[in-house]
């Protein structure tokens, strides 16, 4: 699976799957090539790209194009959750936003 290798020693070996990597190297493209640059307005369009990398997002889920969303494999969002501008979900292990939740502009 995409998960951090238990038992390694990072000042020896990567501390991340080899699945792992490749999957943030390519949602990295994808990121910088159909995420960042999508007109503001466009909350489903970018909800949909993190559908596609394995999201869980229920209705009305706005993240804002500069947000940064560091494995959407492990982000689950209930309906009407706002990620702000500039904010970074740095999610090496799942995390889940309650309904109506808002990560603020800049949080990290």
């Amino acid at each position: 699976g995409m998960s951090i290798v238990q038992g390694a020693d990072p000042t020896v070996s990567p501390s991340f799957t080899l699945a792992n990597r490749l999957a943030r190297a390519t949602w990295g493209v994808v990121h910088a090539l159909l995420f960042r640059p999508s007109p503001r307005p466009l909350h489903a369009w970018r909800a949909w790209l993190l559908r596609l990398f394995g999201a869980r997002l229920g209705p009305h889920v706005h993240v804002y194009p500069s947000a940064r969303i560091w494995a959407p494999w492990n982000l689950e969002a209930e309906g009407h959750v706002g990620i702000g501008d500039d904010a970074i979900v740095y999610n090496m292990a799942p995390i889940r936003l309650g309904h109506h939740c808002v990560v603020s502009q800049g949080a990290h």
